[in-house]
C-alpha cells in the first residue's frame, strides 16, 4: 500500500510473531514490533489471511531478524480465528 513505518530503534520494546490459524474467520500471520508508548503492536509483516508459508517463512528468518533488531523474537499461537 506504499506505506512506511518509521521509529526509533531506541523506542522499540520488542518484536513476535504472531499466528491465527483459519476457522470461521480467514486468519494471519504477522511479525509485529511493540514501540515504547504505542498501543497497539505494531505490525511489520502481515498477511491478509493464515499462510502456512509465510510463517514457515519468518520462523526460517526469526534468528537473523532479531539480530538486526537486538532482540529475542518469541512465537505466538493464537488458535482459531473463531
Amino acid at each position: 500500500k506504499g506505506r512506511s513505518i518509521v521509529f526509533q530503534r531506541s523506542e522499540l520494546d520488542g518484536l513476535s510473531i504472531e499466528f491465527m490459524r483459519r476457522a470461521k474467520g480467514l486468519g494471519w500471520v504477522a511479525l509485529e514490533a511493540r514501540v515504547r508508548g504505542q498501543w497497539p503492536p505494531v505490525p511489520l509483516l502481515q498477511t491478509k489471511s493464515f499462510n502456512p508459508a509465510a510463517l514457515a517463512w519468518l520462523m526460517q528468518h526469526q534468528r537473523q531478524i532479531s539480530q538486526v533488531f537486538g532482540h529475542d523474537i518469541p512465537v505466538h499461537d493464537r488458535g482459531s480465528d473463531y
